[in-house]
């Protein structure tokens, strides 16, 4: 009787923890959305590091390029080199809307589905000139 109350009361205590660590984590599903929000907010860095073009030092740098595509990045900014999947969302399989504000100054953005979260998941880091705006998902950049 006394390991019939232990077995149940073991597997109580086993079901519990896994229901417990499914609520906190969101489960797999929410696994999966963070996982493509990391993705798509490391893209976007990447790509304004790019744009950014802070590995040319000394030297004036070209009017930024009207269209986000690999060969312009190689035209633009020899010191980086964007891959093609790099340029794409994928999750959606869209490219990521880049905007060219004027020669200086840019703005690239995805669809996120948690802006926030996925800015906390990420362990990218940039320059002061760029800046990531949870509120709509983009990153707006400038020139030095």
């Amino acid at each position: 009787m006394t390991n019939k109350i232990f077995l149940i009361g073991s597997i109580l205590v086993v079901v519990t923890a896994i229901t417990f660590g499914i609520l906190a984590t969101g489960g797999p599903f929410q696994a999966r959305i963070d996982r493509f929000d990391k993705l798509r907010y490391d893209d976007l860095v990447s790509i304004a590091i790019s744009l950014a073009c802070d590995g040319v030092l000394n030297k004036p740098l070209p009017d930024l390029p009207n269209k986000l595509e690999r060969s312009s990045f190689s035209d633009y900014c020899r010191s980086y080199i964007v891959q093609d999947k790099t340029l794409i969302d994928n999750e959606t399989g869209e490219p990521y809307k880049y905007t060219r504000i004027n020669s200086r100054e840019f703005k690239v953005c995805a669809e996120f589905h948690d802006t926030a979260r996925a800015k906390k998941k990420s362990t990218r880091t940039y320059s002061a000139r760029i800046k990531f705006y949870t509120n709509s998902g983009c990153i707006h950049g400038k020139l030095r």
